[in-house]
């Protein structure tokens, strides 16, 4: 299903602050821009794009956006500022005395290191992935968006909120016979009136293009 405005006010419950997808796009540009000019112009635009996607989908508030680029242009200079400070590499300083050449084999430490922290994020993800799965009715979800659900159907028969959603979603598809049992069990699962209202006007109008089709 195609998200709306909507999905704005349902944020991502394990969005970083600051947002790490607005800053890392940012940092990249401003790195472009001093090394090409002009040229980076093209990147400057996919970052925007970035940025609109990820509040339009909900996925981070304003305020996480905002401190992401902060943090972007707050590194930036700050490695500038460091890299003026230091020495340029194979190139001779003030003093007239060479600089550090350039040394492949000082880069495995760092590497190394980089590598352990990645790997140690990717973990950490892995695991809050498979705890906000067995327990996705703790997160207080108001408009589904997550893949999981097509994966753990069973985890969701009581949520009326979920079978909604799968059920709208293969009626997009125009698969009138898979979005049928959806609808019946929101039904069965409305709590007020309106929620009975939605839903027996879903299932009279899958029921009416299901006839159509046939």
């Amino acid at each position: 299903a195609i998200p709306d405005l909507s999905t704005g006010f349902d944020t991502n419950p394990i969005a970083a602050m600051p947002s790490l997808h607005a800053a890392f796009p940012l940092l990249s540009s401003l790195l472009l821009w001093r090394l090409y000019r002009w040229k980076a112009l093209l990147f400057y635009l996919y970052t925007l794009i970035i940025l609109f996607a990820i509040t339009y989908t909900g996925d981070h508030y304003i305020t996480d956006i905002l401190a992401g680029l902060f943090l972007a242009v707050a590194c930036y200079f700050l490695a500038v500022r460091y890299m003026k400070s230091r020495p340029s590499i194979g190139s001779e300083t003030t003093t007239g005395v060479k600089g550090p050449k350039f040394d492949p084999r000082g880069l495995a430490k760092p590497l190394l290191k980089g590598l352990a922290v990645l790997l140690l994020g990717v973990s950490i993800g892995a695991v809050n992935k498979v705890q906000f799965t067995l327990s996705a009715s703790s997160y207080g979800l108001t408009a589904p968006r997550y893949a999981d659900f097509f994966k753990h159907e069973e985890t969701y028969r009581t949520n009326y909120k979920v079978q909604d959603y799968m059920g709208n979603h293969f009626l997009l598809k125009r698969e009138y016979a898979r979005a049928l049992p959806y609808f019946e069990r929101c039904l069965s699962l409305a709590a007020d009136a309106t929620e009975k209202s939605q839903a027996q006007f879903n299932l009279s109008y899958c029921r009416g293009l299901l006839g159509r089709k046939k």
